[in-house]
């Protein structure tokens, strides 16, 4: 309830914290639980595909940068 009275008087942001109550559902919090032990995993995942996107706008500005000047776009940045 407080929530909701800070979200209608201060910010509507607030709503956002009524989000919370799934985690009262039993499956969800196994699910949680699983990605937050696996968490240094799934960091490493999100680098190398970080990695792999910047490796791929390289490549896309070699051999296609002819379609980068256009929209007045002289280098990768």
């Amino acid at each position: 309830m407080s929530c909701i009275i800070l979200g209608l008087i201060v910010h509507p942001f607030l709503f956002v914290f009524l989000l919370c109550d799934f985690l009262r559902i039993t499956e969800l919090k196994i699910i949680i639980k699983a990605i937050w032990i696996s968490k240094y995993q799934m960091g490493l995942t999100g680098l190398v595909f970080i990695l792999i996107e910047y490796y791929y706008t390289i490549i896309n500005y070699i051999y296609i940068h002819y379609m980068y000047q256009y929209n007045t776009c002289d280098s990768i940045w």
